[in-house]
């Protein structure tokens, strides 16, 4: 099993902090039905060494490498199940990463991805952006490479992809869950810090609007 948790390279990598909290509790609801049938022995990769590193840190007892999930180090056909959780969206070439991730998946093994809802659904981002539509600030040059954020919102998207990399009886359904956070700064705090494209949006181009 690989497990992605997408997560900006320079974030500090305490437990405490609150992005890594942040994003550990939107990604959970996701993650626990697969933690209930896939067996416990499982490979957890990460682009980022610091997130490597507070992986190893949390969980001394598993397995986790530095990879890129459009360059897997292993052969094909090597596990059973594949997980990407909240992934796909960060990476630059979404349908070579999705092809990547088919070519490690054993004939017959399951390969479970998620991305966020429409911001009109999903108002933990709806907001965020909400708030960054109505300032209006110009696109910042180099901004990282890679889809719209909310291209695979749409199941019909999503469904599309997956079938992409040659995968039969895709299903996409929707998973509802509450986040309930203390105040506003940790919200937008944790959209600053785990959403790299959005936030080269506003730490830039914002300062002409103060």
């Amino acid at each position: 099993l690989i497990l992605f948790r997408a997560i900006t390279s320079w974030v500090n990598p305490d437990p405490a902090n609150a992005i890594v909290v942040f994003l550990v509790r939107v990604t959970e609801p996701v993650l626990t039905p697969f933690r209930r049938l896939v067996p416990m022995w499982n490979i957890g990769v990460d682009l980022s060494p610091k997130m490597v590193a507070l992986a190893l840190r949390l969980h001394p007892g598993l397995d986790f490498r530095e990879a890129d999930a459009e360059a897997l180090p292993f052969a094909n056909g090597s596990f059973d199940a594949v997980l990407s959780n909240f992934g796909i969206g960060h990476f630059p070439r979404p349908e070579h990463a999705v092809a990547e991730l088919t070519r490690v998946l054993a004939p017959g093994g399951m390969l479970a991805l998620s991305w966020w809802d429409l911001p009109s659904r999903a108002r933990v981002n709806g907001i965020f952006f909400d708030a960054v539509n109505e300032v209006g600030p110009p696109p910042p040059s180099g901004v990282p490479v890679g889809p719209p954020p909310f291209r695979f919102s749409p199941d019909k998207e999503f469904a599309a992809l997956l079938r992409s990399a040659g995968l039969k009886q895709v299903e996409v359904r929707t998973v509802g869950f509450t986040h309930r956070l203390t105040d506003t700064e940790v919200w937008w705090n944790g959209g600053l810090g785990s959403l790299a494209r959005a936030s080269a949006g506003i730490h830039g181009p914002l300062s002409t609007f103060t």
